[in-house]
């Protein structure tokens, strides 16, 4: 069997070299779809590995609660409006009374103006109480945080995004510098690492951070805030929180059944369900995708291994002359078969992998490999080459070799 297997080998591989173009575009046909597969597969991983990063530094256990309601008017629109009936005291109500509450943070964020010299930004100023550093895992680039006092007095001081930073002073050290909010000076203490978009799309590079007090206070003068951070005790808690703080609200600010809510309550593990979904959704057209360009490969295979049969009367009565039985025939194109849909599939696969670093190094998404996406292409490729190769092969074995030997 194996001496069988050896020379069909050879027949193949001399076959294949004779037909250089044709075995060329028949490799290619199924590394296309593998290179579509693995990559898509690949890309997948990376995004999901990015959200999770990403949900681990936008903080440990959180439920964010935001002032505000939507509305949907027609024709798919969504309108989200602004509220301003989110208290600090109902930060603080929903600490004492739900259950599994760890920590709470008011915060209140609103864009402004920003200038220093002749440079001028537009920021999205947010007003922190003093353990956001905690609940949001902020992390220092230059300078340090806010200290207790600064909270307590009601300072003027400010924390630059890193986007912030660059744009307004470049090069120049910005520690001990004023900036302009309006016509207000701030003290720049400090400047934030760079931490990109978060999970609700916020620019975290294009913030600036001021204390609490001072920004409701001398700042605005508003007696309610947009958004609070629950930190819950465990992950396991987070949906009956949820569900916990939404009751408590709606009793506290008289939302009647019926009614619509003037906040929004969300878990961590909203936000990452929500891009877990587009990544999915990104994932099923991409294989749907390779399995089309799978089909084709293997359908060009099979009206190739077709027509060769067709070529090669000659040969397959020769063979058959000379003691080779139909078993050996029906190896040998299947063998020849095979060779090609794996030899693509490996082909793709190397490729593929080149691709995934290109795109990891340049858009700045974790590196990860999807091994499923590589077994599943190799195992569709077997397949094909089976499909591609059963029914040509059983043909060639039916040749006869007399009629073969005595074709023109």
């Amino acid at each position: 069997m194996l001496r069988s297997i050896k020379i069909n080998l050879l027949l193949v591989i001399k076959n294949l070299h004779t037909h250089k173009i044709r075995t060329l575009l028949s490799i290619l046909g199924i590394a296309f779809g593998t290179i579509s597969l693995v990559v898509v597969s690949n890309i997948t991983e990376m995004m999901k590995k990015k959200v999770a990063i990403e949900a681990e530094k936008y903080g440990k256990n959180l439920v964010i609660v935001s002032a505000g309601t939507s509305l949907t008017p027609g024709r798919g629109r969504t309108i989200f409006l602004p509220a301003k009936t989110l208290k600090e005291s109902d930060a603080k109500e929903v600490k004492l009374s739900i259950p599994n509450v760890m920590d709470v943070s008011p915060s209140f964020s609103k864009s402004f103006p920003l200038r220093y010299k002749e440079s001028r930004v537009t920021a999205n100023a947010i007003g922190i109480s003093k353990n956001y550093n905690q609940l949001r895992n902020i992390k220092i680039y230059l300078g340090r945080y806010f200290i207790d006092s600064e909270f307590d007095n009601n300072e003027k001081k400010v924390i630059l995004g890193y986007k912030i930073y660059e744009n307004l002073f470049g090069k120049e050290d910005p520690l001990g510098k004023y900036v302009l909010l309006f016509r207000a000076p701030l003290e720049v203490v400090g400047v934030l690492e760079p931490m990109g978009v978060d999970l609700t799309g916020n620019d975290q590079d294009n913030q600036i951070l001021i204390p609490y007090s001072t920004m409701i206070r001398r700042i605005l003068n508003v007696d309610y805030i947009t958004t609070f951070y629950v930190q819950v005790s465990d992950s396991k808690f987070l949906n009956q929180s949820k569900e916990e703080i939404t009751k408590l609200l709606r009793i506290r600010h008289k939302i009647q059944k019926g009614q619509r809510d003037d906040f929004f309550v969300r878990a961590i593990t909203d936000l990452v369900s929500i891009k877990d979904e587009a990544t999915t959704l990104v994932n099923d057209l991409g294989n749907t995708a390779s399995i089309l360009s799978f089909s084709i490969g293997g359908l060009g295979i099979l009206a190739i291994m077709m027509m060769t049969v067709a070529e090669r009367k000659r040969e397959i009565g020769i063979r058959r002359a000379c003691g080779a039985t139909k078993k050996d025939i029906i190896l040998q194109f299947l063998l020849e078969a095979l060779f090609l849909t794996i030899s693509g599939s490996i082909l793709g696969i190397f490729v593929a992998s080149l691709v995934t670093l290109i795109i990891s190094h340049y858009a700045l998404y974790p590196l990860a490999f999807s091994v499923m996406s590589i077994f599943i292409s190799i195992i569709l490729s077997f397949c094909l080459g089976i499909f591609a190769g059963l029914y040509p092969a059983k043909k060639a074995s039916d040749v006869d070799p007399i009629k073969a030997l005595y074709e023109v």
